[in-house]
């Protein structure tokens, strides 16, 4: 059986809510929060190039929505 790669983009809701989520983690200082959302806003547009696309909601959805993924190209 043949594998490939299948490439999946996490697309946040919106560039805020990205930012609020790196300041929430309380994990980095505010130059490497600069520098994440620089690199976010020159990525964000790339995502159609993705094999797949999940829009950001919670943790837990995010994840399920992989598991789902997952399972559906497990099968193909």
């Amino acid at each position: 059986m043949a594998q490939r790669l299948v490439t999946i983009f996490i697309l946040p809701q919106n560039i805020e809510q990205l930012k609020s989520r790196l300041r929430q983690r309380g994990n980095e200082d505010e130059a490497e929060i600069i520098r994440r959302m620089e690199t976010a806003v020159f990525e964000i547009p790339l995502w159609k190039k993705f094999d797949h696309c999940i829009r950001s909601r919670s943790r837990e959805e995010d994840f399920a929505s992989l598991c789902s993924l997952y399972s559906l190209e497990k099968t193909a």
